[in-house]
């Protein structure tokens, strides 16, 4: 597959070569041919860029044509040079987003669960966090002001799928489950499980956890570590009767520190404010499992969609996500 993509790349490439030759524009961001770059076509671009192998076949002639910069590796940086050079980094969402509604009309309406620090939490009586200043940016690009509205996370999908937000955004990784329900961006950010545990514990990585019954692991209910984490041994968990569920993160790790459990398994971010908060707790240097983050929209609103990804690679191609998430490192 990823030979496949990289071949598509070359003949957009080419395409652009022969239209050259012949006089007209080499729109390198041009795929549908019609002489014209816009902001869904560099979009595609992106998207195809991210998942390209960064070590393709060096005898191939995709990759010799897709390596913008020439440095040997085939990247998305390729794919925004290309983007610079045929659209002169014109920006992408204008005029672009005209077609997409939201629920209240001006309004973004988004889903949280503000009990998740660094990427959510509440300080001055005001949602804060990594996720709520991306989605800011968000909003502004699309020229829509930002709601956003503290709910149980296990309530966000249902209530996105069911048009009561327009999107949901806290560190939320896709699985087969959730995308069965609502749709999702491309990846704004990727981190870790980590696991914490107190002083001196005999846990010192994921596979001194016993499956027996005598350990217990806290998570937050809903989340992605409470997924892995409730699954069988056979599949990498621990089973549903070594975990404990709690509402939030901060539940969990009361749990812990009462010694209710004997681990929490969460979002690496956030375990490490936890860790820096609570004296006698410590922060596993093993991650339990990898993720990627995004943002679920109702699947009967593909405009927006649409319009919330062009936001995203925007706000990652101008480094704009990446110095928000520096900022809370």
């Amino acid at each position: 597959m990823k030979k496949l993509i990289a071949v598509a790349i070359a003949v957009i490439l080419t395409l652009s070569a022969v239209m050259c030759a012949f006089g007209a524009p080499a729109y390198k961001g041009d795929l549908d041919g019609d002489g014209k770059v816009l902001a869904g076509e560099a979009r595609r671009i992106l998207r195809m860029s991210a998942k390209l192998d960064p070590q393709p076949d060096r005898d191939s002639e995709a990759f010799r044509l897709a390596d913008v910069d020439g440095d040997g590796k085939l990247l998305a940086k390729d794919a925004r040079i290309a983007l610079r050079i045929s659209a002169k980094l014109e920006p992408m969402m204008t005029n672009q987003t005209a077609d997409f509604s939201t629920i209240t009309e001006g309004k973004l309406i988004m889903a949280t669960n503000a009990a998740f620090p660094p990427y959510e939490y509440i300080e001055d009586n005001m949602i804060v966090g990594i996720d709520a200043e991306i989605a800011a940016l968000i909003a502004e690009k699309l020229g829509l002001e930002l709601d956003i509205q503290d709910v149980d996370f296990d309530s966000i999908v249902a209530g996105v799928a069911g048009g009561k937000y327009d999107m949901g955004m806290a560190g939320m990784t896709v699985t087969e489950a959730r995308k069965k329900i609502v749709n999702f961006t491309d990846t704004y950010a990727t981190n870790v499980q980590a696991i914490i545990v107190p002083e001196g514990s005999p846990i010192k990585s994921a596979d001194d956890i016993a499956t027996d019954g005598s350990m217990k692991i806290g998570v937050q209910l809903g989340t992605i570590g409470d997924f892995y984490d409730s699954a069988e041994p056979e599949d990498w968990g621990f089973g549903e009767d070594n975990v404990k569920r709690y509402k939030t993160g901060p539940g969990a790790l009361q749990a812990l520190i009462s010694g209710k459990v004997d681990a929490v398994i969460i979002d690496n971010e956030t375990a490490k404010a936890y860790v820096a908060a609570n004296e006698g707790l410590v922060l596993l240097s093993e991650p339990y499992t990898e993720e990627n983050y995004a943002i679920c929209v109702d699947p009967s609103n593909a405009a927006l969609l649409d319009a919330v990804n062009g936001a995203i690679l925007e706000l990652i191609s101008d480094g704009s996500i990446q110095a928000i998430i520096d900022k809370y490192s």
